[in-house]
């Protein structure tokens, strides 16, 4: 069958668990007069004990939090389910409590300072991994998040002395070195931190970019601007393929601020091509348009200098598919060390999205400063999120926004005119579809997604003419794209045109790609129309199995099952097919109420004339 677009959704786990180990302590403490007498004491932290709850007053907020503390399982069981639930506060909070019940609980304890890590709470983390430490069973974490912390207080020598502990090999000699190096830096002490840079086995193209960014941002840190440039030519001539968007920000701020206007330019137009790296280099454009820089260096601390490397770990580290609670922690370190670093934000909110934490990817997206060139990035991954959410109106008002800004800008358009489409506005959509095309620049790889929503627009509102047109345009574009293939073939076979063509395109979309489940309908509906019904059930069921909530699929099958004399499944598949929401809107309601009254007469099987294809789906 056809499909306008193919979308994955995510979803959180749902805990079927609604009794927190805090409630029944709470009430008590609610309905206790005496309590409400007493004079409550709160420690530095904001705590305070009474009654067997504990209190935790926000200091800027004055709100009040309860947490039960009788029971040690119930704290845990607590800090459980609000650690599924994403609620990173409120689990800490809960096993600390579990914690202080069980001080020797080590894996707890490792929870604790990870989570308040990832939520960007290293200052509250250190003490915990410091403990770890301590107890010198020590995970590759723990010496980080306590560097961090003295780093962060320019405790330099703190910092030497925690990355000295024995530990994970792939730490010791690749990413401690590039830390120490700016603790050095912050020590005044050049050529201690050149030495550590120098630790750093050449191993990589992507290691050795990363070695000569640091070493160049060292240089420059102590003034020696024509050693830094030397490190950066070497990067752009030598590794160009290792200039990602946060090097091409910092290299062509440094030519514009040394006069090297023609150098920044060059740089430039290295990546212009690309069409979102056009828009969110507009402002380095800009600045070397104008020969306009910021007055002071990028990195100019070593704190940014490490928020730096963190940043640039966590994309190697990414790279490599290791395992995302690595990216998490060295993006909140880089957050933590840099708060104004907006490249860091992005990529937190890019991992929060991998796993399906859309509301917490979006509070980093909106932390992203208007002003940055990674205001465009934010603004459109903030867009989807907002609609994987089903939040259509807040994202229609950001996408607005984002179109005066860049009213001819292709991809924002689109975005705005599937939104339009998804509201049943379709011919608004239509509009804003055509004007999405007539601004595209040049085709693109993804260009054709654009004519092929546009003839799924058209055919709907029955312009069926203009819905072949630009589906046989998505279809050249995309070198038969299987999804186009199944559109063009399941329209023509569904209005028994072009029949031969039809289930032809069906076969071969299908063929391309054998575990899409509307695919895969449209080769069970094929088999269907021909009257192979055994055949169609095979299929129809694979697609009811794969899209078990689509309406058309279970409409379909239906079908079949009736023709094959199973009378009760029919009517069952017919009566889900009505209570079912995916491509409800593709059903004719009053007919499926008849099949459902009456049952269906046998239908008129369609021929096949050409020989080759009828002999390829005997062969199926």
């Amino acid at each position: 069958m056809k499909k306008i677009m193919l979308k994955l959704l995510f979803s959180l786990p749902i805990v079927a668990l609604t009794v927190l180990a805090c409630s029944s302590d709470a009430m008590n403490l609610f309905r206790s007069k005496k309590a409400a007498m007493q004079i409550i004491h709160f420690d530095e932290n904001g705590y305070a004990d009474y009654d067997g709850v504990r209190i935790k007053k926000d200091k800027d907020t004055n709100r009040i939090t309860y947490y039960g503390t009788k029971s040690s399982y119930g704290a845990y069981l607590a800090g459980r389910v609000a650690h599924l639930r994403s609620d990173m506060t409120n689990a800490v909070e809960y096993y600390k409590i579990m914690l202080e019940k069980n001080p020797d609980n080590s894996s707890v304890n490792r929870i604790i300072y990870l989570l308040m890590t990832s939520d960007g709470n290293i200052s509250g983390a250190k003490s915990y991994a410091r403990h770890e430490i301590d107890s010198q069973d020590y995970g590759v974490m723990a010496p980080l998040i306590v560097a961090a912390a003295d780093l962060a207080q320019n405790n330099y020598d703190n910092v030497h002395k925690i990355l000295a502990l024995k530990n994970d090999q792939l730490y010791v000699s690749l990413i401690y070195p590039f830390i120490n190096a700016w603790a050095y830096a912050g020590e005044n002490n050049k050529q201690a931190a050149f030495n550590e840079i120098a630790k750093i086995e050449d191993k990589g193209h992507d290691l050795i970019a990363l070695k000569l960014f640091h070493k160049g941002l060292i240089h420059e840190y102590f003034g020696e601007t024509d050693k830094a440039m030397e490190c950066f030519n070497t990067i752009i001539t030598v590794y160009p393929k290792e200039v990602n968007f946060r090097r091409l920000e910092v290299i062509t701020d440094f030519y514009i601020r040394n006069n090297r206007y023609e150098d920044a330019d060059i740089l430039a137009k290295k990546y212009i091509d690309d069409s979102l790296l056009s828009v969110i280099l507009a402002d380095i454009q800009n600045q070397i348009k104008t020969k306009k820089s910021s007055p002071n260096i990028r990195i100019d601390t070593p704190q940014k200098g490490v928020a730096d490397v963190m940043f640039g770990f966590n994309v190697m580290f990414r790279l490599a598919k290791l395992d995302n609670s690595f990216a998490l922690i060295f993006d909140a370190i880089s957050i933590y060390l840099n708060p104004e670093y907006d490249a860091t934000k992005i990529s937190m909110a890019n991992v929060l999205e991998e796993i399906g934490y859309y509301e917490q990817a979006n509070k980093y997206y909106r932390q992203v400063s208007e002003q940055s060139g990674y205001a465009y990035l934010a603004k459109t991954h903030l867009i989807l999120n907002l609609l994987k959410e089903d939040k259509k109106d807040e994202a229609t008002v950001i996408l607005k926004e984002l179109l005066a800004k860049y009213p001819e800008n292709p991809q924002l358009l689109a975005e705005l005119a599937d939104i339009t489409y998804d509201m049943g506005e379709t011919k608004e959509a239509i509009k804003i579809y055509e004007q999405a095309i007539k601004h595209l620049q040049a085709m693109t790889s993804t260009s054709w997604t654009l004519y092929y929503s546009l003839g799924a627009a058209y055919d709907k509102d029955k312009q069926s003419e203009n819905a072949e047109k630009m589906m046989f345009e998505a279809l050249n574009l995309s070198n038969r794209d299987a999804s186009v293939l199944n559109y063009i073939g399941y329209s023509w076979l569904d209005r028994n045109k072009n029949t031969d063509k039809a289930i032809s395109m069906i076969l071969e979309a299908y063929n391309k790609y054998p575990l899409e489940g509307h695919i895969v309908d449209s080769m069970g509906w094929a088999f269907y129309k021909i009257g192979y019904y055994d055949k169609a059930v095979e299929y129809l069921e694979q697609a009811s199995d794969m899209n078990p909530a689509n309406a058309v699929i279970s409409d379909h099958l239906g079908d079949a099952y009736w023709m094959q004399g199973r009378k009760n499944e029919a009517v069952f598949q017919w009566k889900h097919s009505l209570s079912q929401k995916e491509d409800a809107d593709l059903l004719d309601k009053k007919v499926i109420q008849n099949k459902i009254e009456s049952g269906m007469p046998e239908p008129t099987p369609i021929e096949i004339n050409d020989a080759d294809l009828l002999s390829a789906l005997n062969e199926m």
